[in-house]
């Protein structure tokens, strides 16, 4: 009978609902998402700007994009380029 008998004991249902449940608890909506582009936007950018000569690592790269802490000893014209490869998709599609 729906809702008055059960497959599954009692404790089984109740270890699969906390396995079900995310770690960390709930996120709020488009967070799982954010990260995601977050790090993508890191990826391209540090990706690209490299193929184009520029010295930074990844580490280095990702500092600049989500702290705007430049590495120290490198070329201004270098965190510009990365800067300015993170804004290109917006630049392409300014209604995002």
């Amino acid at each position: 009978m729906p809702n008055r008998t059960f497959y599954l004991s009692e404790t089984d249902r109740e270890r699969l609902q906390t396995a079900g449940q995310p770690v960390g608890g709930m996120l709020k909506a488009g967070t799982y998402a954010r990260r995601i582009l977050e790090q993508l936007l890191v990826d391209l950018s540090w990706a690209s700007s490299r193929l184009e000569g520029n010295t930074y690592d990844i580490l280095q790269t990702e500092r600049l994009i989500r702290f705007g802490e430049a590495a120290s000893g490198k070329d201004r014209k270098e965190s510009l380029m990365i800067l300015n490869h993170k804004d290109a998709p917006t630049v392409l599609n300014p209604d995002s």
